[in-house]
Order: C-alpha cells, then structure tokens, then sequence
C-alpha cells in the first residue's frame, strides 16, 4: 500500500474519529441493540440479492465461446468484492483478481482482464443513472429552496463519473491495466490486444443491454438494505427518501475512490444528508457503520477463495516444473510446458 493510499486512509480515519466523538455512543449503541442479530443477518441475506445480480451480470457479458460456469463468475465476483472492500492493495486490485479467478477457469488473460473492465464500466453507468433517480426523486420530495450545495453534487459526481469512465478507454489507462493485470496475473498482456478485446466485447449490444440491466436492477434493488435497517432501528424512511440517500451518499463514496474502505466518507454522507431527510443523527451514523457489516461478512469469503485459487495456480505450476525422471523424457516434458504456456498467453 503507497503512501498516498495511507494517507487519504489516515484522513479517513480522523474525520470518522471527528464524527463518533461529536456524537451519543449511548444512543447508537442503543440502536444497534434495536437492530439485533436477526437484523443484521437480515441485511447480510439481503446484500445477497443485489450480489447475485452483479454475477449475472459479469456471466452474461462473458463471450459465449469463452463463457464460464455461473459459479465460475460467483467465484470470480466474490473475490473481486471482498478484496476491494477489505484490502484495497491498488486501484482495480478487485477487478484484477477477478480476472485471475476467471483464468483459472480456463479463459484466456487478455479476455479475462476485458472482461472486467467492460463489467466495471457498465457497473458505473448503471450507477449514473441510478443517481440520476435519485436526483428525481430529490425534487419530488423536497422543495427547491432544499436544494443547496447536495443538489450539485448530486448531479455533477455523475457527470464527473461518465468523464472517469470515458477516460478509462484511454491508450494511457490500457497500458496500465495492461502492465498491472501481466504483473498480477503472471501472463503477458498487451495493451492493444486488451483495447481490441475490450472493442469486441461492446460490440455484442444484447450481452452489453443484459449486463447493464442487471446492474442497474442490483442498484435499485440494493436500497432495501438501508431501508429495512431503518426500519429495524425504529426510524422508518420512505423508499423514495431512502433511494435519496443511497443514490447521493454511494455517488460520494464513488468520487472518494481513492479514500480505502470509504472510511469517513461514508459515515459522513449519511450524517449530512440523513439529517436533511429527516433521520437524528446519531441513527444516520449508525446506519453508515451497520452497512458495513455485509461487506465484512461477505467480503472474508472472498478473500478466502482468492488464497484458494493462488494455491491452485501455484500447484498447477509446480506439476508443469516437474522434472522428468529420466532424461529422455526430458524433451517431451518442455514441449508440453511451451504449449501450456502458449495456451495461456492466447486470447
């Protein structure tokens, strides 16, 4: 982890120490014990939903003539999830893992990487126009005088996101993904091999429209964990004022990439802006520290399987290194190694 990355971490850290030390711990407490265990098991179930969506969608942008198993892609989402959310190494260090998950289940490199960049950037589509909703909604519910310095934030982050993403298709940035995913993934990656693989996989407008879909409906349908925790807690929100919330405070988090785990930036979104929709804020402040109980929950499975999956890798390469018992064999036996790896490095 560089030092900038420790850094925008201890800011995180101290706003958030700023927040709970400005706030009731009593109270909190007090809402989390209204919450109970068969709240939070409630939220980590409902998490599951949204997550399977996001699989579906990964499964379904994959080509049909290198489409894994469905629990290839379980598999590969999983991993994805739980290193970004819980150790955040470098930026699209859960993608990249992602990818190594997919390779082992025989798709190549390149195309595994691709994969991931597409699914990423139709994610974040979906969730600009997840925001925008949430913008609608906003001036549904509140008056225009409401609206003040949140309201332009609320639009401009997802503009500033759709830039983000067309910057992303950027000769610069596919070098760089090419370079960090061959450096991950122990392959060779080639960035115009990468961006060609990337052109290919746009090309396919019924896979793009299923994956952008599902995306989309894993946003909306990802609002029933805060509400249903607020409703747990004895503070019930609307679904609309909830759709508010999420829309505004995950567009936050989005442009604070940068920030790992979102420490601080989360908790201070729902504070301002469960205030301004009615939430006291000692329950906006635990709703953002019970949201992240889902992503530790699901996220250690990830990880696990991650390590699962090295050692998979490495015992494959330790079969193929092998030397042969006798010398003749010793020819056959390099043969057999190049044409692996060649098989590898095919996209």
């Amino acid at each position: 982890m560089n030092v900038r990355v420790l850094a925008a971490a201890g800011v995180g850290v101290v706003v958030l120490g700023c927040i709970l030390a400005s706030r009731d711990l009593a109270s909190m407490v007090a809402a989390v014990s209204t919450l109970g265990w068969q709240g939070a098991l409630g939220l980590v179930a409902w998490r599951t939903i949204p997550v399977g969506c996001c699989v579906l969608a990964l499964w379904s942008i994959l080509p049909r003539r290198d489409r894994a198993t469905l629990l290839a892609s379980l598999q590969s989402r999983v991993a994805r999830d739980g290193v970004a959310a819980l150790l955040p190494l470098l930026p699209a260090g859960g993608e990249l893992i992602g990818a190594r998950v997919l390779t082992l289940a025989g798709i190549g490199t390149t195309v595994a990487v691709a994969v991931q960049v597409v699914d990423l950037t139709l994610e974040l589509i979906a969730q600009v126009g997840f925001s925008l909703v949430g913008v609608g909604a906003w001036l549904k519910i509140l008056p225009v005088a409401a609206f003040g310095w949140w309201s332009v934030l609320a639009i401009a982050l997802p503009v500033l996101m759709v830039v983000g993403l067309h910057l992303m298709q950027h000769p610069t940035i596919m070098q760089w993904l090419a370079t960090t995913a061959q450096r991950l993934v122990k392959h060779r990656v080639s960035a115009p091999g990468l961006a060609a693989a990337i052109h290919d996989l746009y090309a396919s407008r019924g896979r793009v429209a299923a994956c952008l879909g599902l995306h989309f409906g894993g946003w909306i349908i990802g609002i029933g964990e805060a509400w249903f925790a607020l409703l747990w807690m004895g503070h019930p929100l609307s679904l609309v004022s909830v759709l508010v919330l999420e829309a505004v405070v995950f567009a936050v988090k989005g442009a604070a990439f940068a920030v790992p785990w979102s420490v601080g930036i989360q908790e201070g979104g729902y504070l301002a802006l469960g205030v301004a929709l009615g939430l006291p804020a000692d329950v906006a402040v635990t709703l953002a520290l019970v949201k992240r109980l889902p992503d530790l929950v699901l996220g250690v499975p990830g990880l696990l399987w991650w390590q699962r999956v090295e050692r998979r890798i490495g015992q494959r390469r330790e079969r193929q290194i092998q030397a042969p018992t006798t010398r003749r064999e010793r020819p056959h036996v390099l043969n057999q190694m190049l044409v692996t790896q060649s098989g590898d490095h095919a996209d």
